[in-house]
């Protein structure tokens, strides 16, 4: 008893042109991904280090100005206090 395989060849096989040409297309659109990928990529990174650079901004600014009120205040605090001689 014999093992016997048969083959059915339905669908035509492609040339070696035909083979490298959808090998070329395919690398060309893993190529195409691979940049796109990479773009956004360095596009969520340049708006990270923009946002961070812009909150680090406004936390500085919000900082400047509790001290500007808080100077302020304690002027204001200070001035109210003085008391004037009315003898003079």
């Amino acid at each position: 008893m014999a093992i016997e395989t048969k083959h059915f060849y339905w669908l035509p096989t492609p040339t070696a042109w035909q083979e490298a040409e959808r090998w070329r297309l395919r690398r060309q659109e893993l190529a195409l991904q691979f940049s796109e990928a990479n773009d956004l990529v360095n596009a969520s990174f340049a708006k990270a280090a923009t946002d961070q650079i812009e909150g680090m901004a406004k936390l500085a600014a919000n900082a400047a100005v509790a001290r500007l009120k808080t100077a302020a205040k304690a002027k204001f605090d200070q001035a109210a206090n003085v008391k004037i001689d009315k003898t003079a």
